[in-house]
């Protein structure tokens, strides 16, 4: 049934269920950040009162976990008999409950919202949890709540049920002191629900509501646990305040602003780095090679005699500032960092190029020779060019070794 909420409170609970309300099943904490209610779950669940107000919403009539008779003053539990009858589905609150530090949540439309809750050894201990169902429940209406077990309908689900097991929570050990493998000793399940877009701005009664029971009994997971288990049902109920706007789209548009921000202005501007293509100035660097180049051939006279004999394709010419080399990288060299050609790719002079500068082709066959081809294959198309040994000793190759020329 439906009522209007701004009238009374909830509806009272009787007496009867009062004085069995002994088991700890209820929400300690609803928020918009998991991580708050997960990672810093010692906060609300272990500081007693010095964890009061941390959520950013509670359950109506909360008292807080300082409140020693919590398990007694705020568990509502409705047995099975009582639930198919028509239980009151909430406990009777004052009308002052979301007062000091006890809020009630607030949230956007589109917004999901996260709720706390312990498993109470009932997925690692008894087990009888497992596959059981929970969720959330409103009239989707501002100002009316619902107040019977009746109503707990998918017609008033918000979105679907969940597995009272999330697959996370549960005890460090099960009744036989086995590891369980689970999240641990303290740690609570996490559910969720998340307000339909479209939702009207105002104030909403939610019930969150577990129905502890299997109808079928051989689907427990532990039989011997569930021997005799009649089943029960509990609840917490709880108000949000809707706000305008929508927080799902909020979160959408926020993301395609910053798209913007990074403009492809920037992008040019990295461009504009090519500038760096200046980097061939270092290719004048070859014309201090010429320099060195005749230190090295006098102390390798002996060796240089063979260098005329390599030269090809006409008179010896200088080497030029800045030879136009096709680049690319030769297995031989690459280990040494070389970018070398073996054919006739130079625009000016030389049988094949070494970063920019031009060089000849192979004479003798050794380790580091292998990867150009031989002088005697290509001499018909050689362009004039100069030998230089200098192109050796500039990338660290023996001279004699690197090319073959000397």
């Amino acid at each position: 049934m439906v009522s209007d909420s701004s009238a009374a409170a909830p509806a009272a609970v009787s007496c009867s269920t009062l004085r069995r309300r002994t088991h700890v099943r209820w929400l300690d904490c609803i928020d918009t950040d998991r991580s708050k209610l997960y990672d810093q779950s010692a906060s609300y669940i272990f500081g007693g009162s010095g964890g009061n107000g941390y959520c950013d919403g509670y359950g109506a009539g909360y008292p807080g976990r300082g409140d020693s008779s919590i398990g007694t003053e705020y568990t509502h539990k409705m047995l099975k008999n009582e639930v198919e009858a028509g239980a009151p589905v909430c406990q009777e609150v004052g009308a002052n409950t979301y007062s000091d530090w006890r809020k009630r949540l607030s949230v956007a439309p589109g917004q999901t919202a996260y709720f706390a809750y312990l498993p109470n050894g009932h997925i690692v201990k008894d087990k009888k949890g497992v596959g059981t169902q929970h969720g959330v429940y409103w009239t989707g209406q501002a100002g009316t709540s619902l107040s019977s077990t009746k109503d707990m309908t998918k017609e008033h689900l918000v979105g679907s049920t969940m597995d009272y097991d999330d697959g996370n929570c549960g005890e460090t050990y099960d009744y036989n002191g086995n590891p369980s493998h689970r999240a641990g000793d303290g740690k609570p399940c996490i559910g969720s629900f998340t307000i339909p877009e479209g939702t009207a701005p105002g104030i909403y009664s939610m019930v969150w509501y577990w129905t502890f029971w299997l109808d079928n009994e051989g689907a427990y997971k532990d039989q011997n646990m569930a021997k005799g288990y009649f089943g029960a049902a509990y609840s917490t109920c709880f108000e949000v305040e809707v706000a305008g706007g929508s927080g799902g789209n909020t979160a959408q548009k926020a993301a395609p602003a910053p798209a913007p921000a990074p403009a492809p202005a920037p992008a040019p501007a990295p461009a504009p780095a090519p500038a760096p293509a200046p980097a061939p100035a270092p290719a004048p660097a070859p014309a201090p090679a010429p320099a060195p180049a005749p230190a090295p051939v006098p102390s390798q006279a002996p060796v240089v005699t063979p260098a005329p004999a390599a030269q090809v394709g006409g008179e010896a010419a200088p080497m030029p500032a800045a030879p136009g080399c096709t680049r690319t990288v030769s297995e031989g060299d690459a280990a040494n960092g070389i970018n070398i050609t073996t054919d006739t790719s130079c625009n000016v002079g030389g049988l094949g190029c070494i970063d920019e500068i031009c060089r000849y082709c192979r004479v003798t066959n050794t380790e580091k020779s292998a990867a150009f081809v031989e002088c005697a294959s290509i001499q018909s198309a050689a362009k004039p060019g100069t030998i230089s040994s200098l192109a050796n000793s500039k990338n660290g190759l023996p001279r004699g070794e690197g090319d073959g020329t000397l």
